[in-house]
């Protein structure tokens, strides 16, 4: 369950566009959309496409117990690159650059991964099992 950065490119008809390539284990790499806009002194927004998002989410939580691992490193490393201060050699494998804010120990991942069995074992008991559809039938919420 590797993620590997090949490469970042800006887009050269709208600044705030990039395009990355990522590929997963062992297929062929991928290109995706990307954009980071860091103008609000607040805030940082960066938006990738919605199947990076949910495949980088997968597997975090597949290896991590943290869906949010690889998307905040992601995060950082565009926000680094288009600041023009980007200090990593590409192709880069997620997880372990000096970008990860979050690196995963066994005494990180452990946790996550009890609270996660714990959870789906008391949903199937039906304890605190979240409700999908609280209006009946007859009562319409339009």
């Amino acid at each position: 369950m590797n993620v590997v950065l090949f490469n970042i490119e800006r887009q050269l008809d709208d600044p705030l566009m990039y395009s990355v390539t990522v590929s997963f284990d062992d297929s062929p790499p991928v290109k995706y959309q990307a954009s980071y806009d860091d103008s609000d002194s607040r805030a940082r927004f960066c938006n990738v496409e919605p199947d990076l998002f949910m495949e980088l989410s997968n597997l975090a939580h597949k290896r991590f117990g943290d869906c949010t691992i690889y998307q905040m490193e992601l995060m950082s490393i565009i926000g680094a690159f288009a600041a023009d201060d980007l200090d990593l050699t590409l192709p880069a494998q997620l997880g372990t650059t000096q970008y990860c804010w979050s690196k995963p120990t066994h005494l990180k991942i452990l946790p996550n991964k009890l609270s996660y069995w714990f959870t789906m074992i008391k949903w199937r008991l039906g304890i605190g099992r979240p409700k999908l559809n609280d209006v009946t039938g007859t009562e319409n919420a339009g």
